[in-house]
């Protein structure tokens, strides 16, 4: 499924959550499996960075369980 979120069309994988965070992986422009944290503002759905590298080993390993 593609999805258009933060202006941008992305590929939809799966989505899943870590620790009450809900997090997206997708397909990026260069067809490379990557993810960010999955939040809300009122009705639009909008993509934010994993800046922490704790929580990006944390969100890399779910992307390696499910793929």
């Amino acid at each position: 499924m593609i999805f258009k979120i933060n202006g941008e069309n992305i590929k939809f994988l799966f989505s899943f959550e870590i620790n009450g965070i809900k997090y997206v992986a997708y397909e990026n422009k260069d067809e490379e499996v990557s993810a960010s944290r999955l939040v809300y503002d009122g009705e639009n759905a909008n993509l934010e960075a994993i800046t922490d590298d704790k929580e990006w080993e944390a969100v890399e390993k779910e992307i390696e369980k499910r793929l």
